[in-house]
């Protein structure tokens, strides 16, 4: 019995070792007809304002996407997290614009692989 117990308590230890701390997110989309802008919230990691109005639709857990469309039926996907989170910028030397143009022939290299162009 005491053998079960003393196993049992090295197994809570070595998991409560290993169980990482969550972040909670708080997300809002909120549409401000005044100024003609959509201002989306993901808090602690950011925000931003998108000119006119945009609607949230579908969200990638995966890739923490979340997609809006506006009325003309364009199709935007906005993303928080770090740099070096990125496969092709593991080391996070790139940033800003220049992360920008890499983030997007990444994805669109994938696309045209996805869609077998």
């Amino acid at each position: 019995m005491k053998k079960l117990l003393f196993l049992t308590g090295i197994i809570l230890l070595l998991t409560s070792c290993y169980i990482q701390q969550a972040t909670s997110i708080l997300t809002s989309t909120y549409y401000d007809s005044k100024e003609d802008k959509t201002d989306y919230l993901y808090f602690p990691y950011g925000d931003i304002a998108l000119p006119g109005k945009w609607v949230e639709t579908t969200y990638n857990s995966s890739s923490r996407q979340q997609f809006f469309i506006n009325q003309d039926s364009v199709s935007i996907a906005i993303s928080f997290g770090p740099c070096n989170k990125v496969e092709f910028n593991a080391d996070g030397n790139k940033k800003g614009f220049e992360f920008l143009e890499m983030f997007y022939n990444w994805s669109l290299n994938i696309l045209l692989k996805y869609i077998n162009y």
